[in-house]
């Protein structure tokens, strides 16, 4: 390691000579990015490094960051990412071109294949990853890029990229804590020439509860996010904390004055379970294996559906406990049309939830073990001071839980940290089973019987999925017993399952959606804009009213008050007919979220 002039923090050499610093700022999705932190953590505290990508939609608010900062550009290392749906030769080079253009840069220090899956039904993951590749050594030739890399991919990924391509990455990003610590891929790496650099250093905040982590904090009279970026640091991992506060950027920055002894590093080790708090890239296998329909024929997700979605043929009716319409399940139970959703940590806030129960009459609460807090959602519940019996609580159950027993366990131990005795629905939150070895249909009908159990003896008023696509649901209709009385999947304007509502309008399953504002790409439309204009609304409200309309269950997710207000606001008016038919018009297939389509 070498000191940076610029950045008061370590440096790590790149195979090519160029030194990355060791500590960074990540940013993440609309909603977990802050300008004002972005600024203050550059001018403030010295951060150098900068991490995005372009699915996390604010490259082009960064790069206003960087220019109000008045850092100059030689002075910062930026990380940008490469999303699969751009992947190939040709639209790769355009996505970064434009990357940059967004940014105001010519260049980025560093250009990462965010992930090692093309979702491309015509070719192979390989085959895609390769093709990419070649652009990326292209642009890494001609200066666009000072260095090139990867990011979530495991031994298998880059021994495939050697044998595929000239240049060797220069990094490779992945989920690092130390919940979390890939030995054989950093050995791997390291043999490789190949830096290894951690995300979620903090397991979305997991680490914070965690009792043994605790004690080395107090021990050096630190905070448990400043002991774990010290232990990743000092194991030579290039570590990118991210978060939208000041106090804690600068908490974060504040790691180079002191060391951790060898027995706390050996203590630390020995925290690792292997869990997950993002995306597993494990089953990320060779191929991508096209779905055909019953008649065997292929079918192409991506093309445009020109048909409008189907209205609603349920029952609405006022609930009791609020003032927001329900629709009917296939059981009786009457479902808010309209509620909160949540997101990991950085994405979640404690007093906008309990604003929301308390000032806006919401009543559906919408979260996942995946997200991380379900501590912090019964504190939100105690405190909002509403009857249980006026809640609908939703609840996903994560897929490395799937499995009979597993199942269960989740559900009891899910139930237990959220302070509550029953879930008014739990759900499958993803069709892939995430477990090597297992088949995904097996897995998904053990782990619904564990449900059907559950709902049985009066533990969960209804079950249901999520990201479930119509062969998922068919297979689960010929292994299992109980229809899923509802299914959540991602949908907004520009990406409207058609066929997938209709199917489940047909087989008794409540459609819900999420990504109702396309993470914020539909506030800039301007289809969308001119029909707010038109009803003197805001965008965000136009979408949630056109999904709403169209009969879907909407859980939009905000941190701000005054947008969870605005949000509740889309009850006093109507959209007309011709206006919903522009909005239907605007689908191409694009997804802001996971695409669950080739998942088996």
């Amino acid at each position: 390691m070498s000191f940076a002039k610029v950045l008061r923090c370590p440096t790590v050499p790149l195979s090519n000579g160029l030194q990355i610093p060791i500590l960074g700022l990540g940013t993440s999705h609309d909603g977990g990015f802050s300008h004002d932190a972005v600024v203050y953590a550059l001018t403030e505290c010295g951060v150098r490094h900068i991490d995005t990508a372009k699915r996390y939609g604010c490259e082009e608010k960064l790069g206003k960051a960087l220019r109000e900062s008045g850092i100059q550009r030689s002075e910062l290392w930026l990380t940008n990412k490469l999303w699969p749906g751009d992947y190939g030769y040709t639209a790769a080079k355009r996505a970064c071109i434009k990357s940059c253009s967004l940014m105001g840069v010519e260049y980025f220090d560093l250009y990462l294949m965010h992930w090692p899956e093309a979702k491309c039904s015509s070719s192979s993951n390989r085959e895609m990853r390769a093709e990419t590749w070649k652009a990326l050594e292209e642009l890494y030739r001609e200066g666009v890029c000072r260095a090139i890399g990867v990011s979530n991919f495991l031994v298998q990924h880059l021994e495939q990229l050697k044998e595929d391509c000239s240049v060797v990455p220069h990094v490779n990003q992945v989920e690092y804590h130390p919940f979390q610590q890939p030995y054989k891929l950093i050995d791997y790496c390291r043999q490789e020439g190949i830096v290894f650099e951690g995300y979620s250093p903090l397991a979305k905040g997991q680490v914070f509860r965690d009792p043994s982590i605790l004690q080395i904090a107090e021990k050096y009279k630190r905070t448990p996010a400043q002991i774990c970026i010290r232990w990743s640091i000092q194991n030579e991992v290039v570590t990118i904390p991210k978060s939208t506060k000041n106090k804690r950027i600068q908490e974060n920055c504040q790691v180079f004055d002191f060391h951790l002894e060898d027995s706390d590093m050996a203590a630390m080790r020995k925290l690792h379970d292997g869990r997950h708090v993002t995306w597993d890239p494990t089953n990320i296998v060779l191929k991508n294996r096209a779905v055909k329909d019953s008649r065997g024929v292929i079918q192409d997700h991506s093309s445009h559906l020109d048909y409008t979605a189907p209205v609603f043929r349920g029952t609405m009716s006022t609930a009791d406990t609020c003032t927001f319409p329900t629709v009917k399940l296939s059981n009786g139970v009457q479902m808010p049309i309209f509620g909160i959703g949540t997101s990991q940590v950085g994405g979640f806030c404690q007093d906008t939830v309990l604003y929301a129960l308390r000032d806006c009459g919401i009543r559906l609460i919408d979260t996942s073990k995946y997200n991380g807090f379900e501590i912090q959602l019964s504190e939100v519940i105690k405190d909002s001071e509403v009857p249980r019996r006026d809640l609908w609580v939703t609840n996903k159950l994560w897929p490395e839980d799937y499995g009979y027993e597993t199942a269960k366990r989740a559900f009891q131990k899910s139930c237990s940290q959220m302070g509550v005795e029953y879930l008014d629905i739990y759900m499958l939150h993803w069709p892939g089973g995430m477990q090597p070895g297992r088949c995904n249909r097996e897995l998904r009908a053990e782990a619904w019987r564990a449900l059907e159990e559950l709902y049985e003896e009066g533990l969960c008023r209804s079950i249901g999925v999520s990201n479930f696509m119509i062969h998922h649901l068919e297979q689960l209709k010929q292994d299992c017993t109980v229809v899923p009385h509802v299914n959540q999947v991602e949908y907004h304007p520009f990406q409207q399952p058609t066929e997938l509502m209709e199917y489940c309008c047909k087989k008794g399953i409540a459609f819900q959606g999420y990504c109702p504002l396309a993470k914020g790409q539909a506030l800039t439309d301007p289809t969308i804009i001119q029909v707010a204009q038109k009803y003197g609304r805001t965008p965000a409200q136009i979408c949630i009213r056109w999904s709403i309309q169209n009969g879907a269950i909407t859980i939009p997710k905000s941190t701000k008050r005054e947008r969870v207000l605005e949000n509740c606001q889309v009850f006093g008016f109507q959209l007309e007919e011709e206006d919903m038919e522009t909005i239907n018009k605007l689908h191409d297939g694009r997804h802001v979220s996971w695409d669950p389509t080739n998942v088996e």
